[in-house]
This record gives structure tokens, sequence and C-alpha cells, in this order.
């Protein structure tokens, strides 16, 4: 039940537009039109559209049906089409077909859309995307309800280079609202529904290198949404939309119209709003009739995005009232700023089903995007709610704003009583004195108007009316996007694509017409004296002239013209002439129009008089003609006259008496004897013909003597000669036999040879002896045996027996290889001798094979020769031994090198070198550091050392792998050939543990001991220190680094007697390493010193 306190606005909103329509239609009843709307200029009939085909382009084609896409490519000067199963590349100019690619359902799946039951107008491919991308179009079909999507090259849209499904690309219903969207980042985002019955609509951002996201499938999100249109602006991108309001709390549903907005840098949540968008946010756009009692249009039908000259971004929108309800339009304009107030002010929050819907604070408004940063994902549930997070958190909460965007003025732009609009798109036009916004839009009606306001007076007016659709014909207008650049709007209707100019200023031929037609785009030129928009773009030149002072002015002068004539009828001839008979008469009228405003009468006359009785008379004779001859006393000479005065008509008698008069000449003079022309004899017979075959040549001739050509005569036409082929069937054909040829030897064997003869025929066709052919006759062969010398026939061969015998076997041929297996071959024929007539051939093979060379083509090593001697006779030298690569076979050869190295180096110790002057003795070589080195000392007793004092190394390191050479390792299987201890599963626990025990204990014993040494190193260095003051007035020799070598040397022996510093293997495991490279021992032992400091 509704609630009685809920009747208040509906009832008062009804009553707003009761009283609306009324005032309407009140108002169109008693408007009355002073000028005649067909000389109107504003308004152009679609016959008049059709026939100025220099003007308008038109373009007809069936498949243009349904949601038509429409792509102005300006790089490459095309307009895109996506029809119904068809793409066009058509010129922007003229809309000439530059290619025409077919892109239909396959008739699989036409009949898979069929058995789903929906109407099968719409089992075709309807193209709904058509976008370009810097050198990619991509395009979207319904395919059935079955979406594709395909990326094709803009040269060539036959050429695809990639295809993948369309769902959440464009809708599976053709007949479904959808938008798309490529940013310039090159991520796609769409809106439409997702599902065959077009309840589930989604937002989606589906392809790019950003995450994909969409909307969440929940009704305060998005509810049942019809999508107009989406824009780029800035970081964000914008969704204008209408839908059911979830915030309607009365009886019924409410459709209210929504703008939705989200950040580029939307990465979704990871927990909460996983693969959704976290930036969404939605606001109800008013456009609305201020009063005490507002009227809303509530439904948006089409946005358009201008952009002005200095940066200024306006959202043109048209709303209607309901379908149900009595048709209403209007136009409202918005700025950026308004829909930043409402996207950013406080929400509208229910807390349950139950709850009324309330204003929520925005603490955290969504002033600008996050940073683009793809690596860090926001998260919902995080334990800081620092500002991004909170919003994020408040996400899935909040998405409704509380305030609507408001429109830039209190009333629409426009309002349109009684009719509904469809599409709109506005252009930005720089005038004399101000700048226009032209505004043009799509009536229901099929009409296309041309609007804009005038700054000055701050009113509204009509500049052109063009109908696109035949009179009676309801089609709406399905398409409408203007283009600046090329200075016009397509227009889409069923079956119709119509290209219309933004102006047309050459069709105001005089300086009044142009200036009164009151339009933007047009000003009065007079340097040409035409009517034309501003010269390259600037209208302030002074030579332009543009007066844009009020809606135009329609009252022009009207030339009269003539009705069409009216029917015949008798009348009366008014002359005094009692022979005169009765006449027909017509009459017409200047009233198509009548003369308006100055123009000019109608010419001609308004009457028209036919068919008046009148009897003929006769005109004067003529003067007599040239006599018929020249000379002589036969010739005649006429004269005429004519019943033309007047001539009979309608009736009237005819004119009594000849028309024509004859006499002779007189005075003609004698004719002299005439000239006689030349006239051809008969033709002579036939000569004979010149050849008996082949063709031949016959002639004949006459003669100019029947009669010869007298006293001035013409000569005969024509020749004297004639010629004609004869004889043209072909020679006979005669032959001759050759006599035979010598014997030819064909083929030889050992024993005998093949011989071969030859004889020919000669054929001639007579005369031509060009022609002779030879053909081959006759062959003749024998067999001539070498030891004999008798020859045999062929047949006589058969009766003759020899079997056929071995020739010796060749040498060898030399092997195929060096090594790794080879082949060697050796031959014999069968030619001793060979098999004669019925004899046999050589039983056995003609060609023997055996392998060589078998052994491996890899090296063999040599044993290792012994140890040389140390390469030192006192410290640490090397010992080598050697061994060759030789072939496993002697005197072979091998092509594969040994695996290993020819020599082994190992290092060997002599006695110490004598350089102990000076020293102490070495110091005990150190347990084995966890680096496998150890390490002894020793020190210089001598305080102040002479050059040839202790010299050589202080401290020497080895490796304890060096030391271990000599160690023998023993087996795990004992001598007498029996198996060690096993050990179980425990004991690892066991040795395990215990190993971890004393590795601790050892680390705090090193940390003790390490502790201590520090200690004693202070120590050192104090008294190091007193004793340095105590001998301040002695010279010394030693340099500083002398004296903190002592200090190294005596925390080193503490070092060492602690047994607490392990030494980096890295800088003390070799002697030749950074101690041998440093030049100086004072040196050494200052970076050694300060190292241990």
């Amino acid at each position: 039940m509704c609630e009685v306190g809920q009747f208040g606005p509906t009832l008062s909103s009804l009553l707003v537009l009761v009283i609306l329509c009324t005032s309407w239609s009140d108002s169109s009843h008693h408007h009355v039109q002073s000028f005649p709307r067909e000389f109107d200029f504003r308004y152009t009939s679609y016959e008049e559209l059709s026939s100025m085909q220099q003007v308008f382009y038109i373009f007809h084609n069936d498949d243009l049906e349904g949601y038509v896409q429409l792509t102005v490519d300006m790089p490459r000067d095309q307009l895109l089409v996506g029809a119904r199963g068809v793409l066009f590349r058509m010129s922007l100019d003229n809309l000439t077909v530059i290619q025409s690619v077919e892109w239909r359902s396959t008739e699989g799946t036409r009949m898979l859309c069929n058995n789903k039951g929906v109407d099968p107008s719409e089992c075709y491919n309807f193209v709904r995307v058509l976008l370009v991308h810097e050198d990619q179009v991509i395009t979207c079909g319904t395919n059935s309800y079955k979406p594709i999507c395909t990326w094709r090259q803009p040269e060539d849209l036959s050429n695809i280079t990639q295809e993948e499904g369309g769902i959440g690309f464009c809708p599976l219903n053709p007949n479904e609202n959808s938008t798309s969207l490529m940013t310039t980042d090159g991520n796609f985002y769409s809106s439409t529904p997702v599902d065959i019955t077009g309840r589930e609509s989604l937002i989606y951002r589906i392809y790019g290198d950003r995450s994909q996201l969409r909307t969440l499938a929940n009704s305060k999100w998005l509810n049942e949404p019809d999508f107009i249109s989406s824009y780029e602006i800035g970081d964000f991108v914008y969704f204008f939309f209408r839908e059911v309001a979830v915030e309607y709390i009365n009886c019924g549903k409410r459709v209210y119209s929504r703008v939705a907005r989200i950040c580029k840098t939307d990465r979704g949540g990871n927990v909460v709003l996983e693969d959704k968008f976290t930036t969404y946010h939605k606001a109800r756009m008013n456009c609305s009739l201020a009063g005490d009692y507002p009227f809303y249009f509530d439904e948006v039908q089409a946005t358009h995005l201008l952009t002005t000259d200095n940066g200024d971004k306006f959202l043109y929108a048209i709303f209607t009232t309901p379908m149900n309800s009595i048709a209403g339009s209007a136009i409202c304009m918005f700025n950026m700023t308004a829909f930043h107030t409402a996207l950013t002010g406080p929400y509208k929050y229910q807390q349950n089903d139950r709850s009324v819907w309330e204003p929520y604070e925005n603490l955290n408004p969504l002033i600008e995007c996050p940073p683009d940063d793809t690596t860090n994902k926001r998260t919902a549930d995080d334990s800081l709610l620092n500002k991004a997070e909170q919003q994020i958190m408040n996400a899935q909460e909040f998405q409704m704003m509380d305030l609507a965007v408001q429109p830039t003025t209190i009333q629409p732009a426009l309002v349109g009583q009684n009719e509904r609009w469809t599409h709109v798109v506005v252009d930005y036009v720089e005038g004399k004195h101000h700048s226009y916004k032209v505004i043009f839009l799509a009536t229901a009606t099929g009409n296309v108007r041309k609007i804009t306001t005038i700054p000055d007076i701050r009113d509204t007016c009509l500049l052109e009316e063009i109908k696109v659709v035949p009179n009676g014909h309801h089609k709406p207008i399905k398409t409408l996007v203007i283009d600046k650049q090329v200075g016009a709007i397509f227009v889409v209707t069923h079956g119709s694509l119509i290209r219309i100019p933004l102006h047309r200023c050459e069709r105001f031929t005089t300086r009044d017409l142009c200036l009164n037609a009151m339009d933007p785009y047009c000003g009065w030129n007079q340097a040409i004296d035409q009517c034309t928009t501003a010269p390259d773009g600037m209208p302030s030149l002074h030579y332009w002239e543009q007066a844009m002072t009020s809606c135009p002015v329609v009252e022009h002068p009207v030339d009269g013209w003539w009705s069409v004539w009216r029917q015949w009828s008798s009348c009366q001839q008014t002359v005094n002439d009692p022979a005169a008979g009765s006449c027909f008469c017509r009459t017409r009228s200047c009233d198509n129009p009548k003369p308006l405003y100055g123009g000019a009468e109608c010419p001609g006359q308004n009457v028209e008089v036919v068919n008046c009785t009148m009897h003929g008379q006769w005109t004067d004779w003529t003067e007599w003609s040239v006599c018929s001859i020249t000379c002589g006393f036969n010739g005649t000479r006429t004269r005429q006259r004519y019943c033309s005065n007047p001539p009979p008509k309608y009736g009237g008698n005819p004119c009594v008496g000849p028309t024509m008069d004859e006499g002779y000449c007189p005075g003609n003079p004698s004719c002299p004897e005439p000239p006689v022309d030349g006239g051809w004899a008969p033709w002579t017979e036939w000569a004979e013909c010149s050849a008996r075959c082949n063709g031949g040549i016959q002639s004949r001739r006459r003669a100019c003597s029947s009669p010869d050509p007298e006293r001035g005569g013409a000569p005969c036409e024509g020749n004297t000669d004639e010629w004609r082929m004869c004889n043209t069937y072909v020679c006979d054909e005669l032959q001759r036999m050759t006599p035979w040829s010598p014997w030819f030897r064909i083929n030889s064997t050992q024993t005998g040879a093949f011989e071969e003869r030859f004889q020919f025929m000669c054929m001639a066709n007579v005369p031509d002896v060009k022609q002779i052919k030879a053909s081959h006759a006759k062959t003749h062969m024998r067999y001539c045996d070498y030891n004999s010398g008798d020859c045999y026939r062929p047949d006589d061969i058969r009766n003759l027996t020899q079997h056929g015998g071995w020739s010796p076997w060749s040498a060898f041929t030399k092997c195929t290889t060096y090594c790794g297996g080879g082949t060697q071959q050796r031959h014999r024929t069968c030619d001793s001798p060979q098999p004669f007539g019925s004899g046999q051939d050589c039983i056995g093979e003609a060609v023997e094979t055996r392998t060589c060379h078998t052994h491996s083509c890899e090296g063999q090593w040599s044993c290792w020769s012994e140890y040389s001697a140390c390469s030192v006779s006192c410290g640490r030298g090397t010992r080598v031994k050697v061994r060759k690569c030789r072939s496993p076979v002697p005197g072979s050869t091998y092509t594969l090198q040994c695996p290993g190295t020819h020599e082994n180096v190992v290092m060997c110790y002599m006695y110490p070198c004598n350089d102990t002057y000076g020293w102490d003795e070495w110091s005990q070589w150190t347990p084995c550091s966890y680096d496998g080195i150890r390490f002894r000392h020793r020190s210089c007793h001598v305080i102040y050392p002479k050059p040839d004092q202790c010299q050589g190394q202080r401290m020497e390191s080895m490796s304890c792998l060096d030391s271990d050479r000599e160690v023998k390792v023993q087996s795990v299987i004992d001598r007498s050939g029996k198996e060690g201890p096993t050990y179980k599963f425990f004991h690892l626990i066991v040795v395990g543990s215990t190993a971890f025990v004393f590795g601790i204990m050892c680390t705090v014993g090193i940390y003790l001991c390490w502790k201590s040494c520090h200690s004693f190193r202070k120590l050192d260095l104090e008294k190091e220190r007193k004793k340095n003051e105590s001998k301040n007035n002695k010279s010394r020799k030693s340099s500083f680094a002398s004296q903190l070598s002592l200090d190294f040397l005596t925390v080193n022996n503490k070092i060492y007697d602690c047994s607490t510093l392990p030494l980096p293997k890295e800088r003390y495991m070799k002697r030749d390493n950074s101690f041998k490279k440093t030049s100086s021992q004072s040196m050494l032992r200052t970076d050694f010193s300060n190292f241990d400091l």
C-alpha cells in the first residue's frame, strides 16, 4: 500500500505536466505564420534534399540497419561505417565507397541463434564497436548472439590481425544500448549487457595493459541501465546512462539519468572488491523546469562533449519525459565543475532495505586519481586507515552521491513541446563579435535542426531544419556524428547514410539574405560580393560582415509566379469582322505565390487564346523563278502564292485558285554540242595461271574506248587491269628412296661389334623445293665377329651360344676414412668373354667391399711420467708430470683429442730459504680455521733492523689441504673386508643436537675471547704510547708503519693465543696474493695493522 503522503510529489508533477502540455497546445493553435513556410529558407524538405546531389550526398544500402557505427578517420581521410554484416571505408567528401568488406555470421551460428527463439531479424552480425586506435581498427559485432571482435588494418579492413570473443565488448542483442571507449593509454572500456536477456549489465575495463576490472553485479551499482555514452576526460572515464532509481521509494518505478566516474589508474582490490572498480561513483543528473514544483525531464537520451578553443569542456545532453507520458524534450548544458562538485560531495546511503536514503559525509573525497603504480595493488582490508585505504574500504559501501549534477543555467537551454529528440551534436563557432555554440539535434520524426543562442538577446533561434526521411515514413535517426574539420554532420537512417554540410552560405545570393540568415558560420564578403565563411578562419577581417542581432529574418522579397492554367472555354473575338468566328480561351493567376515583400510580378500573359475561326486569303505572286535550262527553247519558269494572308483557321474557308503559275522562258540562246565522257570496253579473257598448283595469279585488261572521252569529257573511273588467285590446291607429293648408307658401328665387345645401316625416303611438294622432307624409311643391323670375320643378322645371333666369363679383380680402392671404420672396393667385368647368343651371364658379384681403418678416432693417453724435481731449492715450488695423446694403433692417425690435460702440477716444499737473519724462530702452526687455513708467525728481535736484517714474511699461511696430502684415508671397510658400523636415525639426531649445543658454546667463547683481546689491545697501545714518549729525544730510522707492525705483532700474538680470530680466506689463503704484491714491507705492515684494528 502507498502512504497518503507519498502521493504529494507525484500528483504535483503530473499537474505541472498537464498545465505545461496545455500551454504548449494552446500556443500551437494560436500561432499564426506570417510568412509561407515553403518560402522560408530555414526549411528543407526531403524532396529538395534528394534533388540537391551536389550539396547533400546520400548513400543507400539495405544493411544500414540498427545502431550503425560511424568513425571519422581524419589521418587517412576516410569514414568508417559498421553496418549489418558489412564494413565500409568511404570518402569523407562525397561518401564514395573505397572498400566494402563483408563480415557476416556463419550459417551454423545463425541456425543456433534461431533455435534460441529470438526474432530472426536479430540473427545477424550487427557491428556495435568501431574504434580507431593508432594503426588498428577495433571492430566488434553481435554475431547472432555470439559476439566476436577483430583487430584490422585501417587501410585494408579485410586484413585481420587478431580475433577473439566479444562478450563484454558489445551486447548480445543488437537492440540493446551499449557504449565503448579506447583511452589514449590503450585501455578498452565498455558498458554493455552481458547476457541474452539484457538484464545483467556491467561496466568493463576488458582490454589493455592494465588489469581487467568491472562493476559489481548489484542493483546499487547498476539497476537495469540503458547506456548512452562514455568519454575520457583527464584522469577519469565518465559513463552516462539512465537506470531504474533504487532511491525512489514511492510506488512503481522511476527512471533517473546518471553519470558514473572511474579512475583510469584504478587497480581494484586484493581481497574486498577483487577485480572490481574501487573508484566507481555515480550521481543523478538534473534537467528540469524551475519553479515551486519543478518539472523533471528524467530520461537522458543522448550526449555530446564540446571542447572550446580555450580548452573548456561542456556536456550537452537531451532529456525526455518517460515513454508512457506526454512527449517532451529538453537540452541541458553542464560544465566539469558541476560533475566534480557532485562526485566529491556527500554520499547517499541506505543502511538496510527498511531504511530511508540519507546523506552520509564523505570524509575522503576522490579529488584526484591515485598514482599510476601498477606494482602496488590497492587493498580494502589494510589495518592502516589512511585516506586512500579508507576510500577503498568505503568503495563497497558507498557508490551513489547525494548531490545531483546541476546544469549551468536554471532553465534548460532548449525545450521541445510535444516531441521527442533522439540525438544531439554541438559545434563551437567564432563569429565577428561573439562566439556561438551551434546545436544540431535529431527528432523522432526524422528532422535535423540547427539551433543557436544569440548572446545579446539571450534567445534561442532556429537556423535550419532538414527533413532526412520522406513524409509519412517514421524512420527514426539512428546515428548522428559531427566532424568540424570535414565541415559536415553524418546522419544514418533506415537504409541511408546522409552527409549534411554544417553551413550553406552560398545559397544566400544577396547581402540582405546573407546577413538576415543570422547563421554564425556565414557573413558577407565584400571583397568578392559573396556570402562565405570567415576568410582563412579570421572573422575579424574588416571586409567580412556579420550582424548577429536577432533570430533569422525570414521575410524576404518573394517573386510572384503563375498558377496552373485553367480549363479551356469558348470566347468571342472583339474585331469588327463579320467573318470572324468564336475562339477557345484559358486563364491563369499570379498567386503561386503572390509577390511578397516587394517581389517581382509574374512574367508573361495571364490569358491564352486559341482556335479562332479565320477564312484564308492569297498573298501576292512571288517573282519568276530561274529558267529550267540555260540554253535552248524548251525551258520553263514558275511563280507561287500562298493562302496565308491570313490562313484559314479553326474551320475557316480555304483560298480559291492555283498556288503556282508556269510559263516558257523568253530569249534563251542556242545550246552548243555537249562533251562526251569516256566509257569502258568489255574485259578481255583471263590469262593462263602462273602456277599449276599451290596458288598462282591470273590477270585481264579493259580499255576506256566505249566511247573515248571527247570535247572535255571525263575519263573512265576505275582500273584498266584486274588480278585474281588461281590453282590454289596443294601440289601432289612425290617420293624417292635413297641408296643404303654405309655400315656404322654402334656397340663393341671384346669378340665383335654390332653395326647398323639406314635407307631414307625423300618427299617434296612441287614446285617449292624448300618444302623437301626427309623421313627414316628402313634400318638394317648385323653382328660381326672379330675372330672369324663373319657377320650375322640379329635373328641368326640367337642361335649361337657363348657363356660369359669374369675379368680379373682390380686393386682395392683407398679407404674412405682414416679412422672409425671405412670401406674399400674392387671391381671386375663380365667380358672374358662376354655372353653371346643364348649364353649365360657371369655368376657372382661385380663389386666386392671390405672394411678398413676400424680403430677409434679418439686418441689415448700414454702413462704418466714421473714427477719432476721441485722447481726451487728452498721454500715452496712445483713439481710436474706429463703424458702424451697417441693413436690406439701405431702408425695410424687419430682425429679427436684425448679428454683431459697433458700435465699435472703439484706444490712442493723445500727447506726454508736463508732469510732468518734478525728473526726469532717461527711459532707453531695454528689450528685450521673454518676456512681451511692455518698460520704461523715470527718476530724481528732487532728494534731498528738494517736493510739486510728481518727480510722475508712476518707471517705465513698454508692451506690445510696441502698439509693433508700425506694423510692416509682409511676406507669404510676395514682391512679384514668387514663393513664398518651402521648408523640409524637416532644416532643422527644425537649427533646433530650435540653439534648444535657445541656450536652455541663455541660462539659464546669466541665472543668472550674477542672482548678480552680487545681489552689487551687497548692496554698494549697505552704502554706503547708511554714508551714512545720516553724516547722523544732519540732519532729514529723506522717509519710509523714499522711501529704499527710491532703493535700488530703484539696484538696478533694475543689473538692467536686466544684462538678467536678467523681471518678471511680470500685475503690470506695464498702467500702470493695481497701480501706479495705490496712492494714495501712497511706498507704491508701498515695495511695489516689497520685491518687488524
